[in-house]
């Protein structure tokens, strides 16, 4: 059954179905409502006015004013009204405004968790940040395999592509300017997604990507509105489970030369890597990390937004947090998890095999106290048994991967000279950290370098460099993809993975 849902001021009326959340119902309205807890309850940054037939306030709205209601937890029981601005503000560049000529593309990357989209001058080369925002598809799962299991009946897949359009059509319908090129960059499915094509062959046995090269298409033809109506690329893709990101990220590294004794690795929720030892060749494989690392399966995980703990330290025997924004804690994001868990290891409240102490031993650094729900870190946020655990299945997976590969090449860990994180969280996060929870082999003898996002800056160069996919398509005739679920002995060293190093 659905219902009537009138939005204020404008005037205007959807229709949406028993149970719907209301952030939800607004964007299939095109409406986009800031989220940076995945719609979790926990940010509280989703709140509008809503009056009507509404399911009951929950803990989480506690406090708030009668007829406000947090739009990712209040669900739609008959018919309602919402009070909501219905322009999304998306970001623009004072640069756009003071009179640049362009012309103009967009980069845009393609996350299972988040999309993020920058803007270059073609005429000077010059690339910034535009906006983020999180991936619509979330509804239909966090993972990539949820996605593609619920994309089994036609008008789900459908839905699909016509959520992530829909929402990069608003982002750059917001930028004021008309754009001549762009480019896409994502993992084989989300890329499947963008262009409408089955990805049912990548979620099944022999997991095949009947499709891994893709046509430039004016963004019309691909049932997006951008201003302009630019020539639309996609980065071309390895495999059903390594894609555009991964061969993006090979080709950024490539360019500036790295070709040998290099591990690569992109943590988010896909760990996607590759390895290119002194003998040669390039061993490329793909795992499933959760999306623990960007927040979205932790208790109080958010992303790296205001109000997220995002590092932890002890400092003279007590725990100390640093908040994004400097205000009170609203969450925690991935690099704040890191350091925290690493932190209650060395207070010896959390063990090497990831138990969680029920109470404060004597002497523990002081700032913490422990509940049935977990460490309390500040406040209301804490970390649970169910976190930590879902960051081992993380870091085991992480670590699995990486060995397999170096198994596959030959090659002993202590030949690599260079370690290369990419990704938003790699860009942050405490590298002394990571290492002391094996996310990684030891590379004992190797420089880590943080790239931050190589699928958005590989989407960028693309932009800029018409010849930039073909010389990926180059490089990807030369890898060696490791399938880890069907390698002998994978089950067996990811669960040998999961406990953290003992120093």
């Amino acid at each position: 059954m659905d219902f009537e849902i009138r939005i204020k001021p404008s005037g205007r009326s959807l229709r949406a179905e028993e149970g719907t959340t209301l952030m939800d119902a607004l964007a299939d309205a095109g409406i986009m409502i800031k989220s940076p807890c995945g719609g979790r309850g926990i940010c509280g940054k989703c709140t509008v006015k809503a009056t009507g037939r509404l399911s009951p306030r929950t803990g989480r709205e506690e406090g708030l004013p009668d007829g406000t209601r947090l739009s990712c937890t209040a669900r739609i029981s008959g018919n309602a009204e919402i009070t909501v601005d219905e322009v999304r503000k998306a970001p623009v560049f004072p640069e756009v405004h003071a009179g640049k000529p362009g012309p103009f593309a967009a980069a845009i990357d393609i996350g299972t968790t988040s999309v993020k989209i920058s803007i270059t001058d073609l005429s000077s080369g010059e690339a910034r940040p535009y906006d983020f925002f999180l991936n619509p598809q979330r509804r239909y799962g966090d993972d990539v395999i949820s996605r593609i299991a619920a994309s089994a009946g036609t008008d789900a897949r459908g839905a699909l592509s016509k959520l992530i359009r829909r929402d990069i059509s608003a982002s750059l319908s917001g930028a004021g300017i008309a754009f001549k090129k762009a480019v896409v960059s994502g993992n084989t499915a989300m890329s499947y997604f963008l262009l409408g094509l089955d990805p049912g062959p990548l979620g099944r046995h022999p997991y095949t990507a009947p499709v891994l090269d893709f046509p430039s298409l004016r963004a019309s033809a691909l049932g997006m509105e951008i201003p302009g109506d630019p020539e639309t690329g996609v980065l071309p893709s390895v495999s059903a489970f390594l894609g555009g990101d991964l061969a993006g990220g090979l080709a950024v590294t490539d360019a500036a030369g790295y070709a040998k004794n290099v591990f690569y690795i992109d943590m988010g929720t896909n760990g996607e890597m590759f390895l290119r030892p002194s003998s040669g060749g390039i061993y490329a494989a793909s795992c499933a990390m959760g999306p623990a690392l960007e927040g979205m399966n932790i208790s109080c995980g958010m992303t790296a937004d205001e109000g997220a703990i995002n590092h932890v330290s002890i400092r003279q025997g007590s725990f100390a947090i640093s908040v994004i924004g400097g205000g009170k804690a609203a969450g925690i994001c991935g690099t704040g998890l890191i350091d925290a868990t690493a932190c209650l290891i060395a207070a010896g409240i959390i063990s090497r095999s990831g138990s969680m102490a029920k109470s404060i031993a004597p002497g523990s650094p002081a700032g913490l106290f422990i509940s049935e729900k977990g460490v309390h870190l500040a406040g209301d946020v804490f970390i649970s048994q169910k976190d930590i655990r879902n960051l081992q299945l993380a870091k085991g997976a992480s670590l699995a991967a990486a060995e397999i590969l170096l198994e596959e090449a030959g090659c002993d860990p202590g030949s690599i000279s260079h370690v290369f994180i990419a990704g938003e969280f790699g860009e942050n996060v405490d590298v002394g950290n990571l290492k002391r929870l094996s996310f990684l082999p030891d590379f004992r003898n190797a420089v880590y370098f943080f790239l931050g996002n190589t699928s958005l800056r590989a989407a960028e160069m693309a932009c800029l460099d018409a010849g930039f996919i073909g010389r990926i398509g180059s490089l990807r005739h030369g890898i060696r993809a490791v399938e880890l679920s069907s390698r002998p002995g994978f089950d067996e060293k990811f669960l040998a993975s999961l406990d953290f190093r003992a120093d």
